[in-house]
């Protein structure tokens, strides 16, 4: 290979990864998470869970935020939709109707060059979020959960990234 088409290459790699390096981010910490209402059955079961709820808010945080902006996020407690149901194959989560809504309480903070520029406390539920488009497609693991916290990330920062630029 010449060394002027890894040059090319390098270039289009630096143009293709840019705007996924130039993305916002999320510290997300879990503030007692032992206490939490649902978050698992088991200890190693609510680490599971829990470090799919950062990934996802992570994941959103560098899809929507713009660079230089980071969302600090702490998660209070946490309800899994849904109830555990133990069978001779393994536990299933059953989710029934309103009554085993997914629920997550939190604190954040949007924050900037050092400074706050939006910080609340929420506590989402999908009983709203359950007409949004798209809800309750994700079968993966916590779909619900992930569905909620992606349909309250862009009606709060969803227009970041446009009014920054």
């Amino acid at each position: 290979m010449r060394f002027g088409s890894i040059i090319g290459w390098a270039a289009f790699a630096a143009c293709v990864a840019g705007p996924a390096a130039a993305a916002g981010s999320a510290d997300v910490q879990f503030k007692q998470p032992e206490r939490f209402v649902d978050a698992g059955e088991t200890p190693h079961e609510r680490d599971i869970n829990l470090r799919l709820l950062a990934d996802q808010l992570q994941s959103l945080a560098a899809q929507h935020l713009p660079a230089g902006q980071s969302l600090q996020v702490e998660v209070l407690d946490v309800d899994l939709a849904g109830y555990l149901r133990h069978t001779r194959r393994g536990d299933l989560r059953v989710v029934r109707d309103d009554h085993d809504s997914a629920r997550i309480w939190l604190h954040y903070a949007l924050v900037s060059d050092g400074r706050t520029l939006r910080s609340g406390d929420v506590a989402l539920s999908d009983l709203s979020s359950r007409k949004a488009p798209g809800f309750g497609t994700d079968r993966s693991a916590l779909g619900r959960e992930k569905a909620l916290l992606a349909n309250w990330f862009t009606q709060e920062f969803g227009a970041a990234r446009a009014a920054a630029n």
